[in-house]
């Protein structure tokens, strides 16, 4: 699980560090980048979607998350997908047959025939506590402050809002582009690393829109701890 939270975040963090290193067409790269931060780090909600590759895997991902930590969407990997939500402090997940394969290997089969299509409570599991919680993503999103190796390519329309494209590159010198919103707020639309080990292109949307979590139905739920014992 940690992988696919920290292939995210790394994407996110490449991208953010080149919107500090370019700006609009008017304005310095540092003025661009501090309203950008600044207007990234406000939201207390967004949804983010797209694809990416981590250690050779194809990961996508669909999510709508809060400050709050609560989050609701769904996470691919090889083929496989599960349903997230997280609220209040729990979360479960709801996996296909393809995504227990891929990621339980020889134990698939019987932890699909102990869970069938219920979802799975994750009760404290830290990676998806980190993947839902938008202050911790948005804290991983920080750059730092050399604006040497980016500029900015002119403007373009991202799903019918006018954006500033900055080029630049990630910490391995990948190229990395992102795309932030011209109006205030200065919101990052999108994000796009096009080589390297792991390539991948983000989206940022619902920026603020109130997120409504529904916790499955208590006999929709199979206990993680559970679950081990009767796998072990």
């Amino acid at each position: 699980m940690r992988t696919w939270q920290a292939a995210l975040t790394g994407v996110a963090a490449a991208a953010l560090l080149s919107a500090c290193g370019g700006g609009f067409a008017e304005e310095s790269p540092e003025a661009i980048g501090e309203a950008a931060e600044k207007d990234m780090k406000a939201l207390e909600s967004v949804r983010i979607a797209g694809e990416l590759t981590s250690d050779g895997e194809e990961i996508s991902v669909d999510m709508a998350l809060t400050t709050d930590g609560d989050c609701q969407g769904t996470l691919g990997i090889q083929g496989g997908s599960t349903e997230i939500r997280s609220l209040g402090g729990e979360t479960w997940m709801k996996p296909d047959a393809a995504f227990w394969e891929a990621s339980a290997g020889e134990q698939a089969a019987l932890i699909q025939g102990v869970v069938g299509d219920k979802w799975v409570v994750l009760g404290d599991d830290q990676d998806f506590a980190e993947l839902c919680d938008l202050d911790e993503l948005l804290d991983q999103m920080g750059g730092d402050d050399d604006d040497s190796k980016a500029e900015t390519d002119g403007t373009e329309d991202v799903d019918g809002t006018e954006a500033v494209k900055v080029v630049g590159e990630t910490d391995e010198g990948d190229p990395v582009t992102v795309w932030v919103k011209v109006d205030e707020p200065h919101h990052i639309l999108k994000m796009q690393v096009t080589e390297g080990g792991e390539p991948g292109e983000i989206t940022f949307s619902d920026f603020d829109e109130k997120l409504e979590v529904e916790a499955p139905a208590d006999d929709e739920v199979v206990d993680l701890e559970q679950l081990g014992s009767q796998a072990g």
